[in-house]
């Protein structure tokens, strides 16, 4: 395939219809130095794909070594992260049904292995996940989190936890309580057998978001639910540090399509870590649930733009407690790299109790790595907005790579102040601690 041309011949539009739906910059659990970027474009009716490879000695940059279109209307896609003897295979959630999709597969123009319409109703949502060592596939549809088989379609293993079933057709009013039970807005695998999910409440107008985020076992019928956090507490973008397993990350989302213009363009996200391990188990410190504060003084909460709700936010393979926040607002898009630390203060109680500060910076744009790299050339608004990121691997540490409107790479690089220096005087080492 010719990765870059390939692009070019979908059909041209006009640039204001050509608007990014959706877009993910994958990091193969597999091949070091590997990427999956995938990108959705409303007035196109497929999702484009490219496989690209790059390492932060190569001085030519990202390289696409494999091209193709994916089924239409990609709303999640997950790495299966353990079957090594498919290293290029992939589940995506679309609004008919779920995709088994397998690079290394050419007897389909689209790579698909599978299809599997799912046997409920309503639409698939926000998330998809790999579970219990490849063999199963965790989606959600509505309320409900559903496990199926990865090699059959078959149900495994369903928790619905607001019930929404129609038990009389005439039933209208059914029919609204459906439309108002909370949805699921994302989820994520914490092991093998433990998913974590969050529901978010229907906003109306500039409403303050709420919802609930709770654990479930996949080996327990209908599931068993521990409640981790409810109420005015961010729900998207849930995901799981690999360095520090017990630690989730989530944030605010956005107002909803009904509130004002003016509230949309000063959206702000808030960001939520929770640590698994301080939820039934007596660990000293309770985890107060509110949202990461700033350095200031006065403790405010640390705000960014909206995040986008599709890998928005990422924690870092190599470095702990950083978080790559993809922020997309009505100015655009850019990268942005949160570090954080946790600190203990006395609640009113009397007790300790812990809270998370943070750090936000700007990513280094990597000379020369934005003009360089042309993606496909597709023309759209925006053409210099960052529409999808992704950490490097382990031999890329603290390097992102990034995805533009107009299809150029961009390679971004964390800014690291330096906390340890030779003493002026020489002969010993001076620190600067953290605040």
């Amino acid at each position: 395939f010719q990765g870059l041309n390939l692009w070019r011949q979908l059909p041209r539009r006009p640039s204001h219809h050509l608007v990014m739906d959706s877009a993910w910059v994958l990091r193969s659990p597999h091949l070091d130095g590997t990427h999956l970027v995938v990108r959705s474009l409303s007035g196109a009716h497929e999702t484009n794909a490219r496989l690209v490879s790059w390492a932060a000695s190569d001085v030519g940059g990202p390289e696409v070594v494999d091209a193709t279109l994916l089924p239409a209307d990609i709303r999640a896609i997950s790495w299966d992260d353990h079957d090594l003897a498919a290293p290029l295979r992939f589940a995506t959630c679309s609004a008919g049904g779920m995709h088994i999709i397998d690079l290394n597969y050419r007897m389909h123009p689209r790579r698909v292995r599978a299809f599997y319409k799912s046997e409920f109703d309503g639409e698939l949502g926000t998330g998809v996940a790999w579970a219990k060592g490849g063999s199963s596939i965790v989606l959600s549809r509505g309320s409900a989190v559903l496990s199926v088989d990865a090699e059959t379609g078959a149900r495994q293993w369903n928790f619905q936890k607001y019930s929404t079933e129609r038990k009389h057709s005439t039933d209208v009013k059914h029919s609204a309580d459906a439309k108002n039970a909370p949805s699921v807005a994302s989820l994520a695998m914490l092991d093998a057998n433990t998913v974590v999910a969050g529901w978010a409440s229907p906003r109306v107008g500039d409403a303050q978001e709420s919802g609930s985020i709770c654990l479930l076992d996949l080996r327990v019928p209908h599931g068993q639910q521990q409640t981790i956090g409810s109420g005015p507490i961010g729900v998207n973008g849930l995901c799981r540090s690999a360095l520090e397993p017990y630690l989730l990350a989530s944030h605010t989302g956005a107002p909803s399509v009904g509130g004002s213009s003016e509230a949309a363009a000063a959206a702000k996200s808030e960001i939520f870590i929770w640590d698994v391990r301080r939820f039934g188990r007596p660990l000293p410190g309770a985890q107060a649930i509110v949202p990461v504060s700033s350095r200031d003084e006065h403790r405010s909460p640390l705000t960014l733009g909206s995040l986008q709700r599709s890998g928005g936010l990422q924690w870092s393979p190599t470095k702990r407690d950083t978080l790559l926040a993809l922020v997309a607002d009505g100015h655009g898009g850019c990268v942005r790299e949160c570090r954080m630390w946790q600190s203990y203060a006395d609640n009113k109680a009397g007790g300790e109790q812990l809270r998370w500060l943070g750090e936000v910076n700007a990513m280094c744009c990597r000379s020369g790595a934005s003009s360089t790299h042309d993606g496909g050339g597709l023309a759209a608004e925006g053409a210099h907005d960052i529409v999808a990121a992704g950490w490097g691997h382990s031999s890329q540490p603290g390097m992102v790579l990034g995805l533009r409107t107009c299809g150029q790479f961009v390679l971004f690089e964390q800014r690291v102040p330096k906390m340890v220096a030779w003493s002026p005087g020489g002969g010993g080492l001076v620190g600067r601690p953290w605040p």
